[in-house]
């Protein structure tokens, strides 16, 4: 397996800029019928996520006792299709 050139696949974030602390990474799987029109309509996939995330976030600061000032939340990195 061949690596991407240093600093293009964030293996730079990981080892030089992030705090050696825990890092979550959360997969999102979505049912095929919305893959498909999202595929067909790509506008529609950033207010999506937008939602989604911000769900997410709501939930995650809720079940840790936090405020929205109080903390800050990850974003998604990137799509990745399956053929």
């Amino acid at each position: 397996m061949r690596r991407a050139p240093h600093g293009t696949d964030g293996s730079y974030l990981v080892d030089h800029v992030i705090p050696h602390v825990p890092v979550r990474q959360r997969v999102l799987s979505l049912p095929i019928p919305l893959r498909l029109l999202w595929a067909a309509q790509p506008k529609l996939v950033t207010p999506a996520l937008q939602v989604v995330h911000r769900m997410i976030t709501r939930h995650l600061f809720g079940q840790a006792g936090l405020k929205s000032e109080e903390a800050d939340s990850g974003a998604p990195d990137r799509l990745v299709g399956r053929a």
